[in-house]
């Protein structure tokens, strides 16, 4: 007798747990997917959503966002749609981006593109960055030095004075200030 009242108790709460996660979606939200997604549930769904079947799941589409029933049909949730996903019409407010000559139409942290009855939900293309490393001015000493050279002329010389020593134009080093012989012998030609 005290069993099967035990086990009544433990249906019930077991049953308002499930009701309550049902209805407060929002706890369980992680908000990866952007504004809406996860964290919204709605008793009803807006009179011309559209509805869409991808594999054996069964969703709804109305301006850019997606729902699917909550647990036990208490009403809707808004989802992060799954890729392959085709609309007929993109929501108003989207903007459009062009990746490698493609254009992808963007809403809302959802990518779409081109499908023959209307646009399919894609994964974010893979974008690649180039990164401009702008030369910093140099706060390095530098000295110039004429050599003559064989023409009778003379070519400049600059050596980068370093905290140990000095370095030529093509990298040699020279561990005291090289002497007029010792740069003729690289550049005076």
């Amino acid at each position: 007798m005290i069993a099967k009242t035990v086990l009544k108790k433990l249906l019930f709460i077991f049953g308002v747990c499930l009701l309550c996660a049902s209805v407060f979606t929002n706890a369980f939200a992680d908000g990866r997917y952007g504004e809406g997604y996860g964290r919204r549930w709605q008793r009803s769904l807006p009179p011309r959503h559209e509805v869409i079947v991808v594999g054996r799941n069964r969703y709804h589409y109305y301006d850019g966002r997606f729902y699917r029933p909550a647990w036990f049909g208490f009403g809707f949730t808004v989802i992060a749609p799954p890729f392959g996903t085709a609309v007929r019409v993109l929501p108003f407010g989207y903007r459009t981006i062009t990746v490698r000559g493609t254009p992808y139409y963007y809403y809302n942290n959802v990518y779409y593109t081109t499908y023959p009855s209307g646009y399919i939900v894609v994964p974010r293309p893979a974008i690649e960055e180039t990164v401009v490393v702008q030369p910093q001015p140099s706060t390095r000493e530098t000295v110039t030095i004429n050599i003559p050279n064989s023409r009778g002329g003379y070519t400049p010389i600059t050596l980068l004075k370093q905290s140990n020593g000095y370095v030529g134009p093509q990298g040699e080093y020279y561990p005291t200030f090289p002497t007029v012989e010792q740069l003729r012998l690289l550049y005076g030609n």
